[in-house]
């Protein structure tokens, strides 16, 4: 008999707590579902099985009905009168003639039968004429992020600025969307990206949105209201929880709750539960956008069941990929929530339900993994006769969704390999990265320890292994470039040119931005985008080119970085990454004597008689291309062959005589083949010497020179031509140069030009043939060749010349303060 008494007294307590304590009487609100009717206006996400137009998709109109009308229900229970700006959600209905053409009016707009989009300016007047004490317009918005925002009818606190239509309740109506932010917030269903905002619609439309007088549902109101945007129904997951009628219900109790607060209507006797159920490892595969570290990554259940006790509630999850489940309007108290999913184990929770609140469960279950892991697919698989690419990854793909660590610890390759393991596909694909490429032509060993195991703590039954044969290229090679290291100095220039050569054909997409270049300041200079050219060199070689917007400013230093994201098209990338730095100066030498300038046709001719193995060439005078003067002399040319020896000569009638006491500097704009420029001295008695002047490793102008005291001592020659000779390497065939004024000067001297450079200095001091720096703050000195190598290095103000070779060098000076200062010198013997 006791145990009746007990039952029956607490089902009436039940019950009674289902009745409502509070008091709305007198209050007034108007509910705007907004938009209507799944028209043009309307917003339809499609998305899983739900195609585009589908009306039993996503459309917001629904979703704002839904949660009107039950927000209705909530408010008109405890007495508050309920205005709808809508009562249905009906497509909009036009007027058509007999052929079923929508008929249109004078002014060409289709003419409405019946629509539930109302007019933004009725829904207004419609607030306005009920007096109501708040207009509430429930919207979702767009966007693939999820915060709640709320506008309401005003201006932010500090916005000075006049609109036309004033908001008399700004104050107020931010007053009540804060509450009602706030209580949106709360909901833990919901994966937030951020917190909640509030803000004036006035102030929003003109600095987010650009408008000038505010949102049209709000504009001319004379009671306070908001726009609520409850959720982002964009932003997939949610779009999902949306579909579900509860989660809608849940919406509309967090406005029922807000208006409860504001108007002083008591506490909500009732509570909730509210949940959604997830796999606890295994993760959403969509590639739709999800919140990072949020339930949201992980696969939500369908048709899992909750169970709710004392009351013995059951409620079953959609089948639309959301996982929700709410249980409505319980008596404050603790309850126990069972969930249980197919193929899952059953888990069970403790909550307690209070008066006024939801009680939030975020419930993720374990699947049953009954079978031992094991490899279903695996990669590379290759032939006995086939290799591998040396920069292959190696993919496991499980039958079960594996445990990470024991993963790690099972795999191994041999000879040894260092590299990084991440796991995809909900941790049932493991992929290993080599950090550098195989070796190449290595016949590898990989293998999985039969410890391997899955979460439900069942191991691999055998060990696995497979092996491969690596390919015979294991690095994308550098095969030339401008700047180039080592380079210290470069030509300056509004279109100083870069260039990269390589050799396999590069990865198009990710060469752009695989070479970034640095100002003295750390800055990145972004390239000219017109400028960019990728794989312009003859197959299979691949290159970048490109100028930088500004160009080189002289005296300014760069540096250039090459990461490994500079990839061929098989993957293949350079392993060392490149950094390197250079000064832009002015390479114009102009204190020497002009021997020989380009200024008239035919400064050079094409000699085939002394030319081996050249298919053509050619000579011509240049004016796009100058240094000095009016033109330069373009000397073009294709060997027979790539990686060939050819030779191709280029003869002079203006040359000028010269001994074994000169040398000759010459300023060449240069085409980076690597091909080697000779000079050909001629004597009067038939003697013909050659000395090589410079490797075309350049592709801007650039000053070399060359001493000529390898020629007979006592004889006399003349400057007569200069001969091309190819280089036994790729992308040497063909090519063209420019050159400029050719400079003939006395070597048998040291000298020295003590040109003050900012009240600074150098001297030559011929007594003990050195170089001083006339400043107490220099610390070092640095001697550099045109080309940008480092002769000689001192850390003191005074440098021997003794020993250098003969020619014009870059003096600098470095002072304590870090800053450099330069000047070119003569080093002779």
């Amino acid at each position: 008999m006791k145990h009746i008494c007990y039952l029956i007294i607490v089902l009436f307590l039940l019950n009674a707590n289902k009745g409502y304590s509070q008091d709305l009487s007198g209050v007034t609100i108007l509910v705007n579902p907004g938009h209507g009717g799944f028209d043009s206006d309307d917003r339809n996400i499609p998305f899983g099985k739900f195609k585009p137009g589908d009306q039993n998709g996503f459309w917001e109109s629904q979703s704002n009905f839904d949660k009107g009308i039950q927000l209705r229900e909530l408010l008109e229970n405890v007495g508050a009168t309920v205005v709808m700006s809508r009562l249905s959600n009906n497509p909009t209905v036009y007027k058509t003639d007999e052929a079923g053409n929508i008929v249109t009016d004078e002014d060409g707009d289709p003419i409405i039968i019946y629509t539930d989009d109302t007019p933004l300016t009725q829904i207004v007047r419609m607030a306005n004429e009920a007096e109501a004490d708040y207009m509430l317009s429930i919207h979702s918005n767009a966007g693939v992020t999820n915060y709640v925002l709320q506008l309401y009818a005003g201006v932010d606190p500090g916005d000075t600025h006049v609109y036309p239509t004033a908001t008399p309740f700004s104050d107020r109506s931010r007053e009540i969307s804060t509450v009602i932010a706030k209580n949106l917030y709360e909901n833990e269903v919901n994966s937030w990206a951020s917190e909640y905002t509030v803000r004036g619609d006035k102030t929003f439309g003109r600095t987010v949105m650009g408008w000038s007088n505010g949102y049209g549902v709000l504009r001319g109101l004379t009671v306070p209201g908001c726009i609520s945007e409850g959720s982002m129904h964009d932003y997939i997951p949610e779009t999902r929880r949306l579909m579900n009628m509860e989660y809608k219900w849940l919406e509309a109790w967090h406005f029922y709750k807000s208006f409860c607060e504001i108007f002083n209507a008591g506490t909500i006797p009732t509570g909730n539960i509210a949940g959604s159920v997830h796999d606890s490892r295994n993760k959403d595969m969509g590639s739709h956008v999800k919140i990072r570290n949020s339930k949201d990554e992980l696969l939500a259940l369908n048709n899992a069941v909750v169970t709710v006790n004392p009351g013995n509630l059951t409620y079953t999850t959609d089948d639309i990929d959301n996982g929700v489940f709410v249980f409505k309007q319980l008596a404050p108290g603790k309850y126990t929530v069972n969930v249980a999913a197919d193929q899952y184990f059953d888990k069970t929770y403790e909550l307690e339900v209070k008066a006024g609140e939801t009680s939030y469960l975020d419930a993720r279950l374990d699947m049953q993994r009954l079978t031992p892991p094991e490899v279903i697919n695996y990669s590379p698989q290759v032939g006995e006769d086939e290799v591998v690419e040396c920069n292959t990854k190696i993919i496991f793909e499980f039958n079960w969704d594996v445990d990470v660590e024991s993963a790690i610890a099972a795999f191994s390759i041999t000879p040894e390999v260092k590299g990084s393991i991440v796991f995809e596909d909900s941790q049932h694909r493991m992929i290993f990265s080599p950090d550098k490429p195989y070796e190449i032509s290595t016949l590898y060993t990989v293998k999985l320890d039969k410890s391997l195991k899955h979460p439900g703590e069942l191991s691999m039954e055998n060990d696995f292994s497979f092996q491969f044969f690596t390919n015979n290229r294991n690095q994308l090679e550098l095969l030339g470039c401008y700047p180039t290291p080592g380079m210290e100095y470069v030509n300056y220039g509004t279109s100083a040119p870069f260039e990269f050569r390589f050799d396999n054909k590069l990865n198009s997409t990710l060469a752009r931005d695989a070479v970034k270049i640095y100002d003295s300041k750390g800055e990145e200079i972004s390239k000219v985008p017109r400028s960019i050219k990728v794989n312009s060199v003859s197959a299979p070689y691949g290159s970048l080119a490109f100028t930088l917007s500004g160009g080189l400013i002289e005296n300014e230093t760069y540096r250039v970085v090459i990461d490994r994201n500079m990839v061929d098209v098989n993957g293949i990338d350079i392993v060392e990454p490149m950094d390197y730095t250079f000064k832009a100066v002015d390479i114009r030498v102009t204190d020497r004597t002009v021997g020989m300038d380009m200024e008239a046709t035919g400064a050079f001719t094409y000699s085939s008689e002394n030319s081996v193995e050249v298919a053509s060439a050619s000579t011509s005078r240049n004016t796009s291309k100058v240094l000095f003067g009016a033109a330069s002399c373009l000397l073009k040319y294709t060997f027979a062959a790539d990686e060939a020896n050819g030779v191709v000569a280029y003869q002079t009638t203006a040359g000028f005589p010269v001994d074994a006491t000169r040398a000759i500097g010459m300023h060449i704009l240069g085409d980076l083949t690597g091909n080697e420029v000779w000079l050909q001295l001629s004597s009067a008695d038939g003697d013909v010497q050659e000395l090589k002047l410079t490797d075309l490793t350049f592709c801007d102008w650039s000053f070399v020179e060359v001493s000529l005291d390898a020629l007979p001592a006592g004889k006399t020659y003349t400057f007569t031509g200069l001969k091309i000779r190819q280089k036994e390497r790729p992308l040497t065939n063909t090519g063209t140069i420019y050159i400029d004024n050719v400079l003939v000067y006395d070597n048998t001297l040291t000298s020295i030009t003590s040109e003050t450079v900012s009240t600074f200095s150098f001297s030559y001091i011929a007594e003990t043939n050195e170089v001083v720096a006339n400043s107490e703050e220099i610390v070092c000195m640095k001697l550099y060749s045109l080309s940008g190598k480092l002769l000689r290095y001192v850390d003191t103000s005074r440098m021997s010349l003794g020993g250098l070779p003969k020619g014009i060098c870059i003096m600098e000076a470095g002072f304590s303060s870090g800053g450099t200062v330069s000047q070119k010198i003569f080093v002779g013997n």
